[in-house]
């Protein structure tokens, strides 16, 4: 199962292996496109195409800090607009993105 879904923890007293509290279930971040557009000032983030959110070929909301990295900073917004970018899904996606 993937880490985005569950946080798995191992219990010494019932000797066991279960679900950890405050799981790592990712969120929809599209709503945050036209905040970044206007940070980003319509620029993608990683080879600085142009951004036309009316497109049917928009961009991905990226995390520029991987979302693996959400269990290793407890209480880390890592979903916080700081860590957000707008990108093609060629770059974010693709080979070596």
């Amino acid at each position: 199962m993937s880490q985005a879904l569950v946080s798995i923890a191992y219990d010494g007293e019932a000797g066991a292996f279960c679900a950890a509290e405050g799981g790592m279930r990712r969120r929809g971040l599209a709503s945050a496109r036209h905040a970044l557009n206007g940070y980003q000032n319509g620029q993608r983030f990683y080879c600085y195409a142009r951004i036309d959110l009316e497109s049917k070929r928009t961009c991905d909301v990226d995390h520029f800090f991987p979302h693996v990295l959400a269990s290793a900073l407890p209480g880390v917004n890592i979903d916080g607009v700081w860590n957000l970018v707008l990108a093609c899904p060629e770059c974010n996606r693709g080979e070596g993105g």
